[in-house]
């Protein structure tokens, strides 16, 4: 069986993963109330994510896990 690998990486403009202290915050600044710019839809094919550790941490402490485990993907 062939599986399509992707890679998505959510940058800010100059070109950073994280701010110091591996803060991402700098994300909520483009939220909008019910706009997910098509994430839900690009999230909804993917099966297994992989990402680093102080990421995942990160999400987990300010966010919640529930944002990558919808109960139907290995994380």
């Amino acid at each position: 069986m062939n599986r399509k690998l992707i890679l998505y990486i959510v940058a800010s403009l100059d070109g950073y993963i994280a701010k110091s202290g591996d803060d991402l915050s700098f994300l909520k600044l483009v939220e909008k109330q019910g706009e997910d710019y098509g994430y839900g839809e690009f999230t909804s094919t993917i099966d297994t994510i992989i990402l680093g550790r102080k990421t995942y941490e990160w999400v987990e402490r300010h966010i919640g896990t529930t944002h990558y485990d919808n109960g139907e993907r290995q994380v």
